[in-house]
């Protein structure tokens, strides 16, 4: 029972981390891609012949967002689903491995380098940034 526990843990937290990678990536991706578009924007000048790019910048932005949300979401449930896996195998050393997560716990909180900032919250700023680059652009390019 144990194995089977452990193997649906594994399985789990391989989930969590395939959800991460994609945010990685998705949000690297939209960075590459509308650092190109704003290259662009700026080298042709504000004007309504940008417009179309501008707009596309600001769907990108948005669907990175969505998408980091979403993947976040599935994070946080195989998160939990994980959290409740170990419980259950930890149930016959309990005290042991409470005592031993504790002190890793205290370990990295003394060691962490950026605080309390979460990476969902670094990627939310980044396709933020992106939408409001986007409309931006796409406001002056209606006005000039």
């Amino acid at each position: 029972m144990i194995e089977y526990l452990q193997q649906l843990l594994e399985e789990t937290w391989r989930h969590v981390r395939r959800s991460e990678d994609r945010r990685i990536a998705i949000t690297s991706v939209n960075v590459v891609v509308a650092t190109g578009m704003q290259i662009a924007v700026l080298s042709l000048g504000f004007s309504p012949r940008v417009l179309l790019l501008a707009i596309w910048m600001t769907v990108l932005g948005l669907f990175g967002g969505v998408t980091c949300l979403r993947l976040e979401d599935r994070g946080q449930l195989h998160t939990a689903r994980a959290r409740r896996l170990r419980e259950l195998i930890e149930d016959e050393t309990r005290a042991r491995a409470n005592e031993l997560l504790a002190r890793s716990d205290q370990s990295h909180a003394e060691r962490r380098t950026l605080g309390r900032v979460r990476m969902h919250t670094a990627f939310m700023g980044i396709n933020a940034a992106i939408v409001v680059a986007g409309l931006t652009y796409s406001a002056l390019a209606i006005v000039r």
